[in-house]
């Protein structure tokens, strides 16, 4: 899972309105630009158009709508989020 953790991660720094911190365990805390979305208009995009869904952070104490946790699962199911949240980006 190490290995499928580092390269999800990698995956999320590419983009400029996802700010991942490095996991620990086999999730994935990002804060997202609010500028750009929010942990709700990005979960209900994702629930949708490609019945995934995401973590919203918003009732963590201490985070706010802009967090959201993420699941490292198998590469493939990662990449099908990579691939749709590019897809999301486009649309911004």
């Amino acid at each position: 899972i190490s290995r499928l953790k580092d390269q999800f991660y990698r995956e999320l720094k590419r983009f400029d309105w996802i700010d991942p911190y490095y996991p620990s365990v086999n999730f994935i805390l990002c804060r997202l630009e609010d500028t750009v979305t929010d942990s709700k208009r990005l979960g209900e995009y994702l629930v949708r158009n490609h019945s995934i869904l995401i973590r919203d952070c918003s009732n963590f104490r201490g985070l706010d709508n802009s967090y959201i946790r993420l699941a490292v699962k198998s590469e493939k199911e990662n990449l099908k989020l990579i691939k749709c949240l590019k897809e999301y980006d486009r649309g911004l």
